[in-house]
C-alpha cells in the first residue's frame, strides 16, 4: 500500500479519507462554479458551447479541478497528486491563451509565445527560493502575478469583467497567505 504524502497540517500524517475534511469540502465550490458556468453556455441564446468552445473547455477542466483536487485531499498519494495539479495547470496555460485571445485581441500563435514564456517563469521562479518556501506557495507565484497582470489590463481597457477578476484576487490572497503560514500555525491551529 502506498504511504499518505502529507503535506497539509489538517492531515498531519493520518490515514484515512476524510482526515482533511475542510480541504476535501472545499472542491465543491469547483464543482458548482463549473455547473454554474456550463448551464449558462447552454442557455439560449445568449452563448453557445461551440462559439464559446474556449470558455466550456475552461469549464470542464474546473470541475476537473475539483474532483482531482478532493481525490488529492482524500487520498494523498502520487498519483492523486497528479489529478490533482494537471487540470489546476491546464487550467492556468488555456486561460493565459484564452485571455490573450478574447481580451487583447491577440492571434493564437502570439497567445501561445505568452504561455510558452508564461511556463518559462513557472520553472524558473519558484527555483529561485527553496523548494519548500513558504510552503509550496512559491509555485503559485507566477500564476498570482499573470493573474495580477491580466486583472490590471483588464481595469486599463475597462472590461466588464475587471471587477470578477479583482474578487478573484481578494479570494485567492487570503487562500495563498494561509498556505503559506499552514506549517507555522500548525500546532496552534491544526485546522
Amino acid at each position: 500500500m502506498e504511504k499518505f504524502l502529507s503535506v497539509y497540517c489538517e492531515r498531519a500524517g493520518v490515514a484515512g479519507l476524510w482526515a482533511e475534511p475542510v480541504n476535501a469540502l472545499t472542491n465543491a465550490a469547483f464543482l458548482v462554479s463549473a455547473v454554474l458556468i456550463l448551464r449558462e453556455l447552454f442557455r439560449p441564446p445568449a452563448l453557445s458551447p461551440l462559439r464559446q468552445w474556449d470558455i466550456a473547455t475552461l469549464a470542464a477542466i474546473v470541475f476537473m479541478i475539483g474532483l482531482g483536487s478532493a481525490a488529492w485531499h482524500m487520498w494523498p498519494i502520487r498519483a492523486t497528486l497528479l489529478a490533482d495539479v494537471i487540470p489546476i495547470t491546464l487550467f492556468i496555460h488555456g486561460f493565459i491563451a484564452a485571455f490573450m485571445v478574447r481580451v487583447m485581441g491577440l492571434s493564437l500563435t502570439w497567445a501561445l509565445v505568452i504561455v510558452g514564456l508564461y511556463v518559462a517563469a513557472t520553472f524558473s521562479v519558484p527555483s529561485l527560493l527553496s523548494p519548500r518556501a513558504l510552503e509550496g506557495t512559491a509555485a503559485y507565484l507566477p500564476a498570482y502575478t499573470a493573474l495580477a497582470l491580466t486583472t490590471a489590463v483588464m481595469f486599463w481597457l475597462k472590461t466588464p469583467q475587471r471587477w470578477t477578476m479583482l474578487l478573484a484576487i481578494a479570494l485567492w490572497t487570503p487562500s495563498l497567505t494561509l498556505r503559506s503560514i499552514d506549517g507555522a500555525v500548525c500546532t496552534q491551529f491544526p485546522l
